[in-house]
């Protein structure tokens, strides 16, 4: 008769656990925005650019990268993020790298030399708080041949 008593007793600590453990791991589980601070509504930005703005990107194999003024999402409105950006002229499919406030592109086969090119980000970047850039951001540069003359991009 002791014995079972004891028993009973193990068996409704073991159950007190179990109980326990689930309302440690629910609670655990729940992402939410850090309480504190004033509520981040604004979108992210371009801030750099490599190559600069009607820069020359020397190295053909290089990439380009947008650098954000802060941490940016792991997601993309639409999907993939290659689908984020449009390269004109086109030449192989985009490789895209994202870092913590960072995006690179890098064509398959590298860039080609002595032309002017066109790379867009569309406005389907968004920040840790889900704000979502407003416009697109275009950069344009060259791969040798000159510096490129403002006009004759219009």
């Amino acid at each position: 008769m002791h014995s079972q008593g004891f028993v009973g007793t193990r068996k409704r600590v073991q159950g007190g656990a179990v109980a326990l453990a689930v309302v440690v791991v629910a609670s655990c589980a729940q992402q939410e925005i850090p309480p504190g601070g004033p509520e981040d509504r604004r979108p992210p930005v371009v801030v750099r650019t490599s190559p600069e703005p009607l820069g020359v990107l020397d190295d053909l194999d290089a990439s380009v990268t947008f650098r954000f003024d802060e941490r940016i999402s792991e997601r993309v409105a639409g999907g993939a993020l290659a689908s984020a950006f449009v390269v004109s002229p086109r030449g192989g499919d985009l490789r895209v790298s994202k870092g913590a406030r960072s995006l690179e592109i890098r064509p398959e086969g590298g860039f080609r030399p002595g032309l002017v090119y066109r790379v867009t980000l569309q406005s389907v970047v968004s920040d840790l708080f889900g704000n979502q850039m407003t416009d697109p951001f275009e950069l344009v540069f060259t791969t040798g041949g000159g510096e490129p003359v403002p006009a004759t991009l219009a």
